[in-house]
This record gives C-alpha cells, sequence and structure tokens, in this order.
C-alpha cells in the first residue's frame, strides 16, 4: 500500500504564538508573535485521506481521463478532465465535515470510489472548489517535478566517460 496523508480542509485555522528571540551573534532578535486565527472561507472542514499514486496509476488515469475527454476535446479539456480524474484517484476517503478531526470516529468516514464521481455534480456534493484547488495543488506537490527542482537535480548531475 502506498503512503497515505490525512488533511483537515479547515475553515479556521488557529496559528500558534511565538516567543520572543532575543538577538545572538549574527543575528537580529525576532519579535513575538500573538495566536491567531485565520478564517479560510469556501473549504468543506472535511478530513480527507489521500495516497501518493504510482507511475503506472498515473498513465491509466491519464489514458482513462483521454477517453472521457473525448475525441474532439482541445488540449485544455484534455489537461482539465486529466487533472481533476488524478485528484479523484488519489482521495482514499473523506469525513463529514468537523472542526475537530480527532473526535472522529469510523462511521464519520466514507470511503471514495472514483468512478462514482462520473455522475455529473457527485464531486461537488462532497468537496467545494476551494477543497478540490487544494486537493490539486497537494497532487502536483506530490506528483510532479517543477523546474527549479529539474534544475536544482540536474545542478547535480555530473559528467562521465562514455562507456562505448
Amino acid at each position: 500500500m502506498s503512503e497515505v496523508i490525512q488533511v483537515h480542509l479547515a475553515s479556521q485555522v488557529t496559528i500558534p504564538a511565538v516567543a520572543a528571540v532575543p538577538a545572538s551573534p549574527g543575528k537580529p532578535a525576532v519579535a513575538a508573535a500573538p495566536e491567531r486565527v485565520v478564517k479560510i472561507p469556501g473549504m468543506s472542514n472535511r478530513v480527507v485521506r489521500y495516497r501518493i499514486l504510482n507511475p503506472d496509476e498515473v498513465a491509466k488515469v491519464t489514458a482513462e481521463a483521454a477517453t472521457l475527454a473525448g475525441e474532439g476535446a482541445s488540449g485544455r479539456d484534455f489537461y482539465l478532465k486529466q487533472r481533476m480524474c488524478l485528484v479523484q484517484e488519489m482521495v482514499v476517503s473523506y469525513s463529514v465535515p468537523t472542526d475537530d478531526p480527532m473526535k472522529l470516529t469510523d462511521k464519520d468516514w466514507k470511503r471514495s470510489n472514483p468512478p462514482d464521481y462520473l455522475v455529473p455534480g457527485a464531486w461537488s456534493k462532497v468537496f467545494t472548489t476551494k477543497d478540490t484547488g487544494f486537493l490539486q495543488r497537494e497532487y502536483e506537490k506530490h506528483h510532479e517535478m517543477s523546474a527549479e527542482l529539474v534544475e536544482i537535480l540536474s545542478g547535480k548531475a555530473l559528467p562521465v566517460a562514455s562507456e562505448e
């Protein structure tokens, strides 16, 4: 089984207070920061468990997305369908909306089944637009290489003599 990650799609997040840090040689002092509450409107308050897809799963879902997008789909339409299908495939389960994930019990969870989302509106009955945007970013973070990461890795590449 691949790694499963759990995240709370919270509509409110509390950022803890930070104590002041006195100056030290070569470092300036850092002022204390009080606890703050950040409201994130548009989130479902569900807890979601998602998994990292392997390359074969990504290829399979991409092929399925191409079929779903249809022969006449533009590149953009295919891309959007592919992204949605990959995010839906990555979600393992989700909870009822909650302000306290620690109080969830087994009966508060529902297993995710990607074919169910083929029904128009099915995904939107569970997840909000902001939830979806967050999950798409999580997909990108765990499955795609940014140009910056490629540059970092390329910078570590060393020329070697050819064995031919």
